[in-house]
Order: structure tokens, then C-alpha cells, then sequence
């Protein structure tokens, strides 16, 4: 069941989670398409190899979802049940596209 946006604010509370630390993905849940759908994106592909990787946190929003950046372009929102801080020393993660200035 997915958690609601309280419970997941609850979460990042309780990992101590911030922009900036590194997370490790540990799943993904699959998407709920109508028959005959086709994911011309490649959304769930995308998601499917975050698993087992490290990302930096980019940003956390209001309702408790984590932003990451798996690729240059890419923007990703997941809930922080999916994630699992990653202790100091093993924090070996490329540095992020820097954004542009608004």
C-alpha cells in the first residue's frame, strides 16, 4: 500500500534525509497502466534501473517525495520507502548537472 504524503514526511523525518545526502534505491513499484498500454517514455524502464544505485537527493517536496537525478535530463520523484541512506564512507556518487539560475 502506499504510504500517504503525512506518512512519508513522518519517513524523511525519521532517515533524517535532506537534499544532498546520498540514497541508495532498494525498489520500484510497478505502474498501473490500462490494457494495451504502451510506455512510449520509457517510464518504468527508468525506474526499474534506479534499483540498486546511488543518487544524490536533489530535493524533497511538500508531500515527502525525493527528487533524483539519474541522468542529465531526467527528473524522478520517489517515495522515500524506496530509498536507504547511505553511511558516510561509501558515498562514491558523480556530482549532479548543475541547474540553471532562475
Amino acid at each position: 500500500m502506499k504510504p500517504t504524503p503525512k506518512q512519508n514526511r513522518r519517513l524523511i523525518a525519521t532517515l533524517r534525509l535532506k537534499a544532498g545526502d546520498v540514497v541508495k534505491v532498494i525498489g520500484c513499484r510497478p505502474g498501473k497502466n490500462p490494457p494495451g498500454f504502451k510506455d512510449e517514455l520509457g517510464t518504468e524502464a527508468l525506474f526499474k534501473r534506479l534499483v540498486g544505485r546511488r543518487y544524490r537527493i536533489e530535493a524533497i517536496d511538500e508531500y515527502g517525495f525525493i527528487e533524483l537525478r539519474p541522468r542529465r535530463l531526467d527528473f524522478v520523484w520517489i517515495e522515500p520507502d524506496l530509498v536507504e541512506p547511505v553511511p558516510c564512507g561509501k558515498r562514491s556518487v558523480r556530482p549532479t548537472a548543475m541547474r540553471p539560475e532562475a
